[in-house]
């Protein structure tokens, strides 16, 4: 076993990441209307989702392709990590679960990119951009008795590592049957 890290451009990454997502969730949403002759409205969802339906749509077909780049050399790069690698482990979040309501999807203003949300999602980011498999176990509990994930990532196709790695886990430290107090 080594500790290892993994350096994140987050300044390409991020705005990569949310050109990619805007646009797709444009394209979405624009389908939907499509097929049902109904014009979105922004009535119909919440103002973080509008907002985002509105960055995706002012997202040009250059921006996107750039991004599109962007994405594809980080995961790459993720990728040649794990050459030498059989599993990473981090933690699945960077934060304890935010409280319901901290993050009001319904404001006016409210952002993906809010900076509470970008602390709380670290490193599941980079598996959704490179394809690469990951497992998050819930092996920890905080001393308010909220499960506390450990993300496992392998390299392209073994997934059947994570599972097995998994399987033991779970035999070695139970979690089926935890559940978080409810005030």
């Amino acid at each position: 076993m080594q500790e290892a890290s993994f350096d994140v451009e987050a300044r390409t990454l991020l705005p990569a990441f949310f050109a990619v997502y805007g646009a797709g969730l444009a394209s979405t949403i624009d389908t939907l209307a499509q097929l049902t002759s109904r014009a979105p409205r922004a009535g119909d969802f919440e103002a973080m989702t509008w907002n985002a339906y509105q960055a995706g749509r002012a997202i040009t077909a250059s921006q996107y392709l750039i991004a599109i780049g962007a994405l594809q050399r980080s995961g790459r790069a993720f990728a040649a990590f794990f050459e030498d690698r059989d599993i990473w482990l981090t933690p699945s979040l960077g934060a304890l679960p935010l409280p319901v309501g901290l993050i009001n999807v319904d404001d006016a203003n409210a952002t993906l990119a809010d900076p509470r949300i970008a602390a709380f999602a670290h490193y599941n980011p980079l598996y959704n951009v490179s394809g690469q498999p990951a497992i998050s176990l819930p092996l920890q509990v905080s001393k308010s008795g909220l499960p506390i994930g450990m993300l496992f990532g392998a390299r392209y196709g073994e997934e059947a590592t994570l599972l097995q790695l998994a399987a033991q886990l779970e035999i070695a430290q139970p979690w089926h049957d935890r559940r978080p107090l409810i005030d």
